[in-house]
């Protein structure tokens, strides 16, 4: 009896030995699927635009001890702000110093970089004029927005993540922010006397 106990005891161990060492698995990402893009107008009180606005996003007005013209897009399920500002300027100097800065801060992003790519946008019937800034790369903003009237008015807006991402995994979610960019800059319009 103590003899086939024995036996019996090598003969599972013999058997559930003889595996294979298990592998570690690579960390994934989940999978993330943005809605289908529907927009409806919004014009922020108090704030000289017009623009189509993500049904999925959310515009959220700046506390009223801010300066006027700042607002925030949030987009909840992509964890992600359009951090938004429109300021009028008195003369054209200040103006194209202000476009200057913008551009400026675009390509400060670019230090750590991969790629900065600038698509011009211009829809002169509504007096609408800008650029639309896509950074690829590990940068904390990949998107910004800039708009003028070549005037006095101009809107210039960030993107910005909620968390830190890894460019790569978040490239889809970043290209549907750029539709939606693009929408918003296609149906731009500057309100006078609001």
């Amino acid at each position: 009896m103590k003899w086939t106990i024995f036996i019996f005891s090598w003969l599972v161990m013999l058997l559930t030995s003889c595996q294979q060492a298990p592998t570690p698995k690579p960390y994934g990402f989940p999978r993330l699927a943005p809605p289908l893009s529907s927009y409806t107008l919004s014009s922020p009180t108090n704030i000289d635009c017009q623009f189509a606005l993500s049904d999925s996003a959310q515009l959220i007005l700046s506390s009223p001890d801010l300066q006027k013209g700042w607002f925030d897009i949030h987009y909840k399920f992509l964890k992600a702000t359009l951090h938004c500002s429109v300021l009028t300027f008195t003369t054209k100097d200040k103006l194209l110093t202000a476009c200057q800065e913008s551009q400026q801060l675009a390509v400060r992003e670019t230090l750590s970089a991969k790629d900065l790519s600038a698509l011009n946008y211009s829809h002169p019937e509504v007096n609408v004029y800008g650029t639309l800034y896509s950074i690829e790369g590990e940068v904390a903003s990949p998107l910004q927005l800039v708009l003028t009237d070549s005037i006095a008015h101009l809107f210039r807006g960030a993107l910005y993540y909620d968390h830190l991402v890894q460019a790569d995994s978040i490239k889809p979610i970043t290209h549907y922010l750029r539709n939606d960019l693009m929408e918003m800059a296609r149906t731009f319009i500057w309100i006078k006397d609001k």
